[in-house]
């Protein structure tokens, strides 16, 4: 988001927002080198982080006494897989948010921003996970499910406000 601030800010400056797309798709090549790693760590060899969790015979205890839950540790893993899973795309699409989010604040866009920032935490993660997740005692997977509509939620809303243009037109002094 940083470096998406200061190119954007001094091509916006230089009155050249043409280039600013360019920006956009420099990110998302660095994002895919970014991704590629991340999905060997959390996708296709999750194995190694989670056994180096479950190291400890401390992993399933609370206060020295074991906590399962009926649930026994090769379920555990299934779950640990299924949630690295989520959280990889989770992880993606926040970071295509955040270098658009550098980009809008680069131009001044930013009480769009915040309204859309924090009515989109609060309606599309933090009401439905408390709703669907805490109140009935769900498992943290539907939380990161959750969280992944959140993220595909609120990115598309981010890149709706940068396909408009407005950000353009804005004017800082």
């Amino acid at each position: 988001e940083k470096g998406c601030i200061a190119l954007a800010g001094n091509f916006i400056g230089q009155k050249k927002p043409e280039l600013v797309k360019k920006i956009l798709v420099s990110s998302m090549y660095i994002l895919a080198i970014f991704a590629f790693f991340l999905s060997i760590i959390l996708i296709v060899f999750p194995d190694p982080l989670i056994n180096w969790f479950f190291q400890s015979p401390l992993a399933f205890s609370e206060h020295g006494q074991l906590v399962t839950n009926g649930i026994n540790v090769s379920e555990s893993k299934i779950l640990i897989k299924t949630a690295l899973f989520i959280m990889f795309f989770y992880i993606i699409l926040e970071n295509i948010r955040w270098a658009i989010n550098g980009i809008l604040t680069a131009s001044g866009d930013t009480f769009f921003l915040l309204v859309a920032g924090t009515l989109s935490l609060w309606v599309f993660c933090l009401i439905p996970i408390y709703l669907f997740v805490y109140l009935p005692k769900s498992t943290i997977v539907n939380a990161y499910i959750i969280q992944l509509i959140y993220a595909i939620v609120s990115t598309a809303i981010i890149y709706g406000r940068f396909l408009q243009g407005k950000w353009k037109t804005k004017t800082l002094i």
